[in-house]
């Protein structure tokens, strides 16, 4: 809820990673991505790494561990193919999982 107040208290726009799990998961049952592959829950993780958001902040809000959150960054790049955030990110873009303004800056 407090990080829901920031980032609209400074003219950010907030979603919950629940909802934009679900968001993501129904604009893909209308299409096909890449993003498919993954479980709700690594897509949840997939946004907020996208987010730039630490291992520790993530494992925080999910009540688990970094090293489970790392686990399943692994897990994500390995379904996708990939070696890295900016990779992670690039898709997500082109899949419609975040937009921008979403990317840290």
């Amino acid at each position: 809820m407090l990080e829901a107040i920031q980032q609209t208290r400074v003219g950010k726009h907030y979603l919950s990673p629940d909802i934009a799990a679900q968001l993501a998961l129904y604009n893909m049952e209308h299409r096909s991505s890449p993003l498919d592959a993954l479980t709700a829950r690594e897509l949840i993780i997939a946004i907020q790494v996208v987010r730039g958001e630490s291992a520790k902040k993530i494992s925080e809000k999910l009540h688990v561990t970094a090293k489970t959150i790392n686990g399943y960054r692994a897990t994500i790049f390995k379904k996708l193919g990939i070696k890295n955030n900016v990779e992670l990110t690039c898709i997500a873009l082109k899949s419609g999982l975040i937009q921008k303004e979403e990317t840290p800056e």
